[in-house]
């Protein structure tokens, strides 16, 4: 049984780290962020892929709000099938706080992660994107998300 992790894929060489193929850094949003590419998987670069999503509130509103939940969407080597971002793909920040609080983040705490691990198809987009913004004015809530892909494998 092979179990090499040695990585001989798009880098043009062998590695055992993964690599940061692509990052996001969103700020000063005052509403959801729709699918949006964060990374364009090459020819040949199907296989595995981590990707992390951190969602911060970095201007409290006027009143009230909840901070959005982080998604992920992509197409499935394995099952030749679309996970639609927001919809059935898997959701990577909590979007239930309601804190209000400058500097609450979306990490959804135990037993969950604010990464997940996906097979990708070559050819294809990974996106992020993040539903349930909510924000009761005087000052609209304002949040920042950041995140990345890093190719694991074939």
């Amino acid at each position: 049984m092979n179990t090499s992790l040695v990585h001989t894929g798009t880098n043009g060489g062998d590695s055992f780290f993964s690599t940061v193929v692509a990052k996001l850094d969103l700020t000063a949003r005052t509403n959801n962020v729709p699918g949006f590419t964060l990374y364009s998987v090459p020819s040949g670069g199907a296989g595995l892929y981590r990707v992390d999503c951190h969602v911060v509130l970095t201007i409290a509103a006027g009143t009230s709000s909840k901070l959005p939940a982080c998604f992920v969407g992509w197409f499935d080597e394995d099952t030749n099938h679309q996970i639609t971002c927001g919809a059935g793909g898997p959701q990577l920040s909590n979007g239930t706080l309601t804190a209000n609080t400058e500097g609450t983040t979306g990490n959804l705490g135990t037993g969950w992660s604010e990464s997940t691990i996906i097979r990708s198809a070559a050819s294809q987009a990974v996106t992020i994107c993040t539903t349930g913004y909510a924000s009761t004015p005087a000052n609209a809530m304002q949040f920042a998300v950041h995140a990345k892909i890093e190719f694991l494998g074939p």
